[in-house]
């Protein structure tokens, strides 16, 4: 039987009431006659002591909550429509980071959580990290580096714009442990999480099919005016889905370095908007 959130607070209350019994300081505290005839270097001991313990009962209480948000929160529902060129028929659907925040945010709440977002841009990304932090003080953070991918017809606002929701939702994901429904796997960043990236990009890559075909055999005709059909393909596509789409081949990328080449070039642009582009 699936518990309501009213069941899942009282639990976390009674968990947290277990685990944080008056201490000895707190006893001696509350008896000054007791506690005038202690040296300063055993107060000194206790007040270390009674810091651990509450360190270790946040901990514990931390951990307790988080199951428990993570055993009520729902299955979270794909918000977000990206349509096929046809502009009628849905190529697929995904949860924006507001949605998600939106759907978890009693869940969140009535468990004693709360969250913040860090980012710190670098030359060729942006670094996101989402802080979990109980109401007893014990919080857990999760990091996400997005490289930025320009030269696609956006500006490098859009650029870190569409890098910096995107990390801040895989992050999010990251520290709560929950996954979005269309993203099990999702990633963008390199080093050790190289395996999720590459999942996420071959889900990608099936996901936008016709379009990576359309930009491959474009490209391969372009001496013979398939640049332009090579570049519609890629500019109807979102930031975040070419985010994904544009790994190194090095890394198990779709593409290869002369397509990715011809992709970053003045000439593709132009090809979709344009002598002015």
């Amino acid at each position: 039987m699936t518990k309501d959130l009213a069941e899942i607070e009282e639990e976390n209350r009674a968990a947290v009431a277990f685990q944080a019994p008056p201490s000895a300081l707190q006893v001696l505290l509350s008896d000054p006659d007791r506690l005038n005839t202690l040296n300063v270097d055993v107060l000194e001991r206790l007040m270390a002591l009674e810091k651990d313990m509450r360190r270790d009962a946040a901990e514990v209480a931390y951990h307790s909550a988080l199951a428990d948000f993570q055993y009520q929160c729902p299955v979270i529902e794909k918000t977000k429509k990206v349509m096929n060129k046809d502009g009628k028929t849905v190529r697929y659907r995904y949860a924006p980071i507001e949605s998600i925040l939106q759907q978890v945010r009693e869940q969140l709440r009535g468990n004693g959580f709360s969250y913040t977002f860090d980012s710190e841009p670098r030359e060729d990304g942006i670094q996101v990290t989402c802080t979990l932090t109980h109401n007893l003080g014990h919080a857990k953070s999760a990091t996400r580096f997005i490289p930025f991918i320009s030269g696609f017809g956006t500006n490098a606002a859009q650029d870190a714009g569409s890098a910096h929701t995107y990390g801040r939702r895989l992050s999010f994901g990251d520290v709560t442990g929950i996954a979005t429904g269309d993203q099990d796997d999702d990633a963008a960043s390199s080093g050790p999480e190289t395996a999720s990236l590459v999942i996420a990009h071959v889900k990608a890559v099936r996901e936008n099919w016709s379009s990576v075909v359309a930009i491959k055999q474009g490209i391969a005709a372009m001496e013979a005016g398939g640049l332009h059909e090579a570049a519609e393909a890629w500019f109807e596509l979102d930031n975040e889905t070419k985010t994904i789409l544009f790994v190194a081949p090095s890394k198990g990328g779709i593409f290869t370095t002369h397509e990715r080449s011809v992709m970053q070039s003045s000439e593709f642009r132009k090809a979709h908007f344009g002598e002015d582009a």
